[in-house]
């Protein structure tokens, strides 16, 4: 029985030392956590690099994006026309600038315009747009109503046919057009003093006019009228007319057409007053030429035969309208007219004239001249 209870005695010593304590076993359990949570953490900080790459990524790629969209299509694309229609929305305006290759997307001209509270701003017309242009210099343009321009002159002494054949030959519409204008619907333009059934030969300012593509003739012929009116109240402020403001006009074309140098214009001018306070004929060639509707470089004789009420060779007095648009300089020497008692003169080859009191005086210097 002793030896039977000594294998029993063995294993109760045995069965402690297989055992751990209480203690150890919570510490190894605690350990174990800490290595599942430290891995946990490890995991879930990747997976923040992960999405802190890709939101970093992202980031850089809007910014790409954004910057591409800004910059302008083309360096080397040649200008074009575009028109704005009146009442287009902003989106409409973006997404036709985009189809014209003007500009790359259509949303990034959408947020400048809204960013800077430009929504609203644009305007209608006709603009030079080129690809080189960016996104935010296209929005200013629009924004300013930068339309484009063209410009067309008149030189001082054209008369209203000039003036329309030229409006046809720089190609801004049919010669017709402007004649109608200046012609049957002359009323419509409400210029002081214009006799009823009268032209607006005489009140087109002959100058440089800028106007935007597009413009008719009606508008150009305004700026004409207006321009006119502007220098005719300038200068009659010091001025004491002695004519109504249609017959200085009248007498001003007559100067214009005649006159070659500065100098002679208020001489001039002043020849035709001695000769119509006298009632005589003014006998300017200039008339001459206007009634007949041609230029030509010298006046015949038979050419003076031309019934007109143009033709100041056979009816006394001034015409009864302009016969082309003077200059600042021809209204000027029309409202001021040099004192003299001349009442003759005759051009030099030069285009300068010789002045004379007496026929006399005014035979022998067309002899001399013709010498």
């Amino acid at each position: 029985m002793a030896e039977e209870s000594k294998p029993t005695e063995e294993r109760e010593e045995e069965t402690p030392a297989a055992m751990d304590s209480p203690a150890e076993g919570e510490e190894k359990v605690e350990t174990k956590g800490k290595e599942v949570s430290l891995r946990n953490r490890q995991a879930v900080w990747g997976w923040v690099r992960v999405g802190l790459l890709v939101m970093l990524l992202g980031v850089t790629g809007a910014l790409v994006a954004l910057r591409w969209a800004c910059q302008p299509v083309s360096l080397t694309a040649a200008p074009r026309l575009v028109t704005i229609p009146p009442g287009a929305s902003l989106s409409k305006i973006a997404h036709q600038l985009e189809r014209e290759g003007l500009i790359r997307r259509a949303w990034i001209f959408i947020h400048l315009a809204k960013r800077q509270g430009k929504a609203a701003s644009l305007q209608a017309g006709q603009y030079e747009l080129s690809p080189h242009l960016t996104p935010q210099e296209i929005l200013d343009r629009l924004t300013a109503g930068e339309v484009a321009v063209r410009w067309i002159t008149f030189p001082e002494g054209f008369t209203l046919r000039q003036m329309a054949e030229r409006w046809e030959q720089e190609g801004f519409g049919p010669a017709a057009e402007y004649l109608r204008w200046a012609t049957e619907r002359a009323s419509e333009f409400g210029v002081k003093g214009l006799p009823v059934g009268q032209t607006l030969e005489g009140y087109l300012f002959p100058d440089t006019y800028r106007l935007p593509v597009g413009a008719s003739a009606r508008d150009l012929i305004a700026l004409q009228v207006k321009r006119f009116e502007e220098v005719y109240a300038d200068l009659v402020k010091t001025a004491q007319p002695r004519l109504s403001r249609h017959e200085i006009v009248a007498l001003a074309s007559l100067v214009e057409r005649e006159a070659r140098t500065e100098r002679d214009r208020p001489l001039i001018a002043g020849v035709l007053y001695n000769r119509l306070e006298r009632h005589w004929r003014l006998e300017c060639d200039a008339s001459v030429l206007y009634a007949l509707g041609e230029h030509k470089s010298r006046v015949l004789y038979r050419d003076l035969r031309v019934d007109s009420p143009y033709n100041t060779y056979r009816y006394a007095g001034l015409p009864p309208g302009p016969i082309a648009n003077p200059g600042r300089a021809s209204l000027a020497a029309a409202l001021h007219p040099a004192k003299t008692e001349a009442l003759y003169y005759v051009a030099r080859p030069d285009g300068s004239h010789v002045f004379s009191r007496t026929l006399a005086e005014h035979r022998r210097a067309i002899a001399e001249i013709r010498r």
